[in-house]
């Protein structure tokens, strides 16, 4: 199978050195070319190497090569903006919406608290150079925090 053939090609132009982290990788049309095969073709180690991690696609702007996967420990109390500086990495968060709310069945059981009690709850999405890796809901009691929603929740960098 030919796509697999190609697929490993990449693969070992990447762990040689030879294509870096963010690397934009030539068009389709001419990749297809280098390889003498069809675009079909591929599209279908392009596929096998978004799905293993090693590339990633960008609408209108093509294939790149993944940055090294950000390490998470569990064990480590970094939170998410210092673990990403820790590792060269560009943090960023934006702040999808911050409110007070009744508690749902969930968060108050997390939170200990009886059914109905006010929290805040504060939604946001973390980048990692520009591209979001995760959703963040976080359910916040009211009384440890009572001017949350007054305060400026975006760490600057």
């Amino acid at each position: 199978m030919q796509y697999v053939k190609i697929k490993d090609a990449i693969v070992e132009q990447i762990e040689s050195g030879m294509l870096a982290p963010r690397q934009k990788l030539p068009a389709e049309r001419k990749l297809a070319g280098s390889f003498d095969t069809t675009r079909v073709t591929l599209r279908e180690a392009l596929s096998l190497l978004e799905a293993e991690g090693r590339i990633y696609r960008e609408d209108r702007r093509g294939w790149f090569i993944s940055p090294e996967p950000l390490r998470y420990d569990p064990t480590q109390t970094l939170n998410f903006t210092n673990m990403a500086i820790s590792q060269n990495r560009q943090p960023r968060t934006e702040l999808i919406a911050a409110k007070g709310i009744l508690t749902t069945k969930q968060a108050a059981q997390l939170l200990e608290l009886p059914p109905f009690s006010d929290i805040y709850r504060v939604d946001r999405v973390r980048y990692l150079e520009e591209r979001p890796v995760v959703y963040v809901t976080n359910f916040i009691r009211t009384e440890k925090f009572p001017d949350l929603l007054d305060v400026d929740m975006l760490v600057r960098h």
